[in-house]
């Protein structure tokens, strides 16, 4: 486990952005979609002077490597340590795709990725927050993998959007408890695909188009795109006594914070328009961290419209009810 040092007397914060995605021609200097993303990125790292960026998922498209590439050398730009977890089309093409850009991104001195245990994906590490010697905080970098047979109630085969395995999920439990024995306060996990009681959260706030609790902010612009049954995660969580966060990619126009059940579900933030999004919310997240844990965590929106003016960008569009916190 990598340990990443908090100043005494200051709070450390990580910058959080999801779902870049851009493919390799995205990143021709000609393109309009790179002078967008890149301005979001640099606008955000000046604002919050960040100790830490993190990239909840889906980086690029499977085989990019020239925009794994591209991304890599722009968050070094900022000499800044960064980590990310893999997102389901950055496993579209299997494993030896995942492996690969795995190296191609371990090349990069701050980059603070992990492969983890092959049996539970890949890059499922763990990244500690201390204060000197005195733990604060552990981030859970998590690989939620990409699609899976789903059997519906009526015995329809299907496909779903991925759960965290029980192997992987008795793992992240045994590591929690661990971490609070030696004194850590509370823990982050980070994955993409959201957990399934994402939902059962939503609909704890989201009825009738209004706030049903006074401490939900955010959108809810689309369907949540989870594995459509119990999953076991939430259990887990509630049981680990440590992981008080979630904090998720994947759904572009979904970036609502509800608190459910003790642990805050989060969607982050969509940066940059990349694959599909809503200029409207593009950002990222703020996660802060003092010396008592966890302190706040909120989304931060970035203005890119004068970017926007004349160029063939479109937003995407949903029949989907806009309901906002």
């Amino acid at each position: 486990m990598k340990i990443l040092q908090k100043l005494n007397g200051k709070d450390f914060v990580i910058l959080n952005l999801s779902d870049p995605q851009m493919n390799d021609s995205e990143w021709n200097e000609d393109h309009p979609y790179r002078p967008i993303l890149e301005y979001t990125i640099k606008e955000l790292v000046t604002r919050h002077s960040p100790d830490l960026i993190t990239v909840t998922g889906d980086m690029a498209y499977p085989r990019h490597f020239h925009s794994y590439e591209m991304l890599a050398q722009l968050l070094d730009s900022f000499s800044i340590p960064w980590a990310f977890v893999w997102g389901n089309h950055d496993h579209q093409d299997g494993i030896e795709s995942v492996l690969e850009a795995a190296k191609l991104f371990k090349k990069h001195p701050l980059c603070q990725f992990e492969d983890g245990e092959p049996i539970f994906g890949n890059g499922n590490y763990i990244l500690g927050i201390n204060e000197g010697e005195q733990p604060v905080t552990a981030l859970f970098m998590i690989d939620s993998h990409n699609s899976t047979d789903y059997t519906k109630e009526n015995g329809e085969k299907s496909w779903a959007y991925d759960k965290l395995w029980p192997d992987q999920l008795a793992w992240i439990g045994e590591q929690a408890a661990a971490l609070k024995e030696i004194g850590y306060k509370d823990g982050l996990m980070m994955l993409h695909i959201p957990l399934n009681a994402y939902r059962a959260a939503a609909k704890t706030v989201f009825t009738s188009g209004r706030c049903g609790h006074v401490d939900g902010y955010g959108d809810l612009n689309e369907p949540i795109c989870s594995y459509p049954a119990e999953d076991g995660a939430l259990t887990m969580l509630k049981e680990s006594g440590l992981i008080t966060h979630v904090l998720a990619g994947h759904d572009h126009c979904n970036n609502f914070i509800i608190p459910y059940e003790g642990i805050q579900m989060m969607f982050a933030c969509k940066t940059g328009p990349g694959c599909y999004w809503k200029a409207s919310i593009n950002g990222g997240t703020i996660i802060t961290i003092g010396e008592n844990g966890i302190k706040n965590a909120r989304h931060d929106f970035v203005d890119v419209t004068h970017l926007m003016e004349g160029k063939d960008i479109h937003e995407h569009q949903t029949d989907y009810e806009r309901q906002i916190l």
